[in-house]
């Protein structure tokens, strides 16, 4: 599972480091071509981190 996770980040950002035509991006047409999840692409594009580098929940205040 996390390599499939993993894969599918690596291709979320060979997606987003292509170069585009016109003013923008069509997000749809690459999350079809590089085979991710529309919904992914969109997040990673506007810099929402993925679960793998986010801050971690349900932590104690002091790690100890």
């Amino acid at each position: 599972m996390a390599e499939n996770y993993r894969k599918g980040e690596q291709r979320i950002t060979l997606a987003l480091a292509k170069p585009f035509k016109g003013r923008r991006r069509n997000l749809r047409v690459l999350a079809i071509k590089h085979g991710v999840s529309y919904d992914r692409l969109r997040r990673r594009s506007v810099g929402k981190p993925s679960k793998s580098t986010r801050l971690k929940t349900n932590q104690t205040l002091n790690p100890e």
